[in-house]
């Protein structure tokens, strides 16, 4: 997660100038079919939460395609 997440933090620098750290929550309260999502409170804190259940099934699938996806959305948040 961590590598992944440097990445993404580099190609957000990149590509649209973006330098935020948003934290990475794995959580076990989370639907049984959702994967991931992104938040944005009303205090304007933008978090990524995993399923931690779904990393039981496949930890690269969540790595590699549902932490970019989510990321994507924390971008668009920001």
């Amino acid at each position: 997660i961590l590598q992944k997440e440097a990445k993404l933090k580099y190609l957000a620098y990149k590509h649209y100038n973006i330098r935020a750290d948003f934290p990475i929550i794995i959580s076990e309260k989370m639907h049984a079919k959702r994967f991931g999502m992104a938040t944005y409170d009303r205090k304007g804190q933008i978090a990524i939460h995993l399923n931690k259940k779904r990393f039981k099934e496949s930890a690269n699938y969540m790595i590699s395609d549902v932490l970019p996806h989510e990321y994507a959305h924390a971008i668009m948040f920001y």
